[in-house]
């Protein structure tokens, strides 16, 4: 089987990152900051996984110590909230998605905060009951 070089235009598995070292280890964190959304959410708490590290603005979990000790009893619970609340959007947004104007959504990028406010609100007039 003949393979074709690949053409200047075709991408290629390195190009798919989005930061010049192209490691996936900083990928979000170069996107959050470079999209411009933690100018958005500027000053406003921000949870996040640990992903975002190296964005102070963020609110990520602890990690345990370098020398493998366990954490503080107190970081230990912040973690557990951490992870209550990280749960609960998740669960949020997969039921958002269930909407199928946002699974297949196709319309204009800057059209998609309407739409998703609109299933936001309709999700929880289905809630209320």
């Amino acid at each position: 089987m003949e393979t074709t070089p690949a053409s200047p235009s075709t991408p290629t598995p390195a190009s798919w990152w989005p930061s010049a070292t192209r490691n996936p280890a900083t990928a979000t964190t170069i996107v959050y900051r470079t999209s411009g959304i933690d100018q958005k959410l500027a000053g406003r708490p921000v949870m996040a996984d640990g992903a975002y590290r190296g964005n102070p603005e963020v609110i990520i979990p602890y990690r345990k110590p370098a020398d493998g000790s366990e954490l503080p009893e107190w970081k230990a619970d912040l973690n557990r909230q951490h992870r209550t609340v990280r749960a609960q959007v998740e669960h949020a947004l997969a039921r958002m998605k269930c909407f199928k104007i946002l699974r297949d959504y196709r319309r204009a990028a800057h059209t998609l905060t309407d739409a998703a406010s609109g299933i936001a609100h309709l999700h929880n007039i289905i809630l209320a009951g």
